[in-house]
């Protein structure tokens, strides 16, 4: 096998909580999990208390973005639009 081309992605920058993060431009929003994983969204996510994280409906697979520290930042109130 030979590669020919590799797919261009399409990226923006954004401002999580002083954080600067390069996602995939159709993120619409980001969130972070009570593990401090943040993920990105196209659709609205909703909170779960258990496990604690967010998801969204329609099974939508979200973007795995980056792992944060949240300190004493309530992971209920991460999410962002961006």
């Amino acid at each position: 096998m030979k590669l020919i081309e590799k797919c261009k992605k399409e990226t923006k920058q954004v401002n999580y909580f002083g954080i600067e993060l390069t996602v995939d431009a159709d993120i619409n929003f980001l969130a972070t999990d009570d593990d401090g994983f943040v993920y990105g969204y196209v659709f609205k996510p909703e909170y779960s208390r258990v496990p604690k994280v967010w998801g969204s409906k329609g099974g939508y697979v979200p973007h795995p973005v980056a792992k944060v520290d949240l300190g004493d930042k309530d992971w209920k109130q991460t999410l962002v639009e961006v």
